[in-house]
């Protein structure tokens, strides 16, 4: 008899297993209303999105035909998020938490670039991946990276940043230039030297032939722009 008792213990314990398991996988009515808010919600993430909710809901009292919405009206973004929960049976919202990973394609660069390089189709390749584990602010369209000049060496196989790249200059230091003045009823053109090198948009420093320094944005290829209020 006591042998037969051993026996069957493995069998019980086998048997409790797989209960204890079937009772955890079981999601509450909330989770999976949360789960498929959010896969609703989140299309515009990334090519495939995954979702995990901490189901905390099973531990709540029954909460009929559940209703999952965003808190404050929040625009849903990758990482870690919050979902409320309204129960037409309880007068009170509830909460869960879900964590939202992103999938989809980046740019990377193929080979070592040295500093000062202009990047191009041929120094990037496209990957798939976890979109959402990159870095912030890195550049996922192909067009925000070719033409732009790297500021420092960029490795082989490495995602790239807005503060690694910097777009093409359009002065040169020491580079004979256009100096524009432009106000109300005015526009004032003069020729100098720029003392700093620039991108569009970048402001620059230019000497006058009366050695006057003034310091202006750069607008075009060998133009630089100040803006007064009076003439000079």
């Amino acid at each position: 008899m006591y042998h037969r008792l051993l026996r069957l213990l493995p069998l019980c314990a086998l048997v409790s297993v797989a209960g204890n398991t079937m009772a955890a996988g079981k999601e509450s009515a909330a989770a999976i209303a949360a789960k498929r808010f959010l896969a609703s919600e989140s299309r515009h993430l990334g090519k495939r999105v995954e979702i995990e909710v901490q189901d905390s809901g099973a531990q709540w009292p029954e909460c009929n035909r559940p209703t999952a919405f965003l808190p404050a009206n929040g625009r849903l973004q990758w990482g870690r998020t919050t979902v409320g929960i309204r129960c037409v049976n309880a007068p009170h919202t509830r909460y869960l938490q879900a964590q939202i990973r992103a999938f989809g394609h980046y740019w990377v660069t193929t080979e070592a670039v040295p500093a000062g390089t202009e990047l191009t189709s041929g120094l990037l390749k496209r990957v798939e991946g976890e979109i959402s584990a990159l870095p912030r602010g890195t550049l996922r369209q192909r067009a925000q990276i070719v033409g732009q000049i790297a500021r420092r060496p960029l490795r082989a196989e490495s995602a790239l940043q807005h503060y690694q790249l910097k777009a093409r200059p359009l002065v040169s230091r020491r580079q004979p230039v256009t100096l524009v003045a432009s106000g109300q009823g005015f526009r004032i053109a003069r020729e100098g030297r720029a003392l700093d090198e620039g991108s569009k948009g970048e402001r620059v420093r230019v000497r006058l032939p009366n050695r006057r320094v003034i310091s202006g944005l750069v607008t075009g290829p060998g133009t630089i722009s100040v803006t007064q209020t009076t003439a000079p």
